[in-house]
């Protein structure tokens, strides 16, 4: 656990999400779990997306895969349902989606200051682009 605590690890954002280049773009090395302010545990990365940066996170990122995959519950959503989640404290999944389907996402947070920092916006922005907030 303590090797998922220190930053050992790199994400990219999903393919879903299209920079419109062709590069990768990766975060900076960093934690894969931590504890939020109210001192929760969060895991900050989406599983399919992080690159261990050495041996022993690679070893750990395996481990916290087989434990998520070996009590993973699935939810089956139907025509007009809608799902919402906190992204940091529930570790989610799907299968390839066979047919139409219409994906919206929502990001929040509870303060947009780092973001800002990270793209150089000013205090009253609230659109930013995510390649400020990547590195490749």
């Amino acid at each position: 656990m303590e090797i998922l605590q220190n930053a050992h690890f790199r994400v990219r954002p999903p393919h879903s999400l299209n920079l419109g280049v062709r590069k990768t773009y990766f975060s900076e090395p960093r934690p894969l779990i931590s504890r939020n302010w109210a001192g929760q545990w969060e895991i900050s990365g989406n599983l399919s997306t992080v690159e261990p940066t050495d041996h022993d996170a690679s070893i750990a990122l395996a481990i916290l895969r087989t434990t998520c995959e070996q009590n993973a519950q699935p939810i089956v959503l139907e025509p007009g349902m809608m799902l919402i989640f906190n992204n940091h404290r529930c570790v989610h999944g799907r299968p390839a989606i066979q047919g139409d389907r219409w994906l919206q996402r929502l990001y929040g947070r509870w303060s947009l200051n780092a973001i800002r920092r990270a793209t150089g916006a000013s205090s009253d922005q609230f659109v930013f682009d995510i390649r400020g907030l990547l590195l490749e």
